[in-house]
């Protein structure tokens, strides 16, 4: 990953939505911990990635 690379919630958000299409990865369960970015995985904009997801777990250790 480049040094001056994008690293905000939403663009990290981007990365692992273009991750799991590159992939072809369907029925993925998403497990997060404290992680603030799976809020905008699947909230407003992050739809295109109900073709993905089957199961999200958010954890709150």
């Amino acid at each position: 990953m480049p040094d001056d690379a994008d690293l905000s919630l939403p663009a990290l958000a981007t990365l692992f939505a273009e991750s799991l299409t590159e992939l072809d990865l369907h029925q993925v369960t998403l497990v997060c911990n404290d992680w603030g970015g799976a809020q905008l995985v699947i909230g407003p904009g992050g739809t295109f990635l109900t073709d993905h997801l089957c199961t999200f777990v958010a954890a709150n250790t």
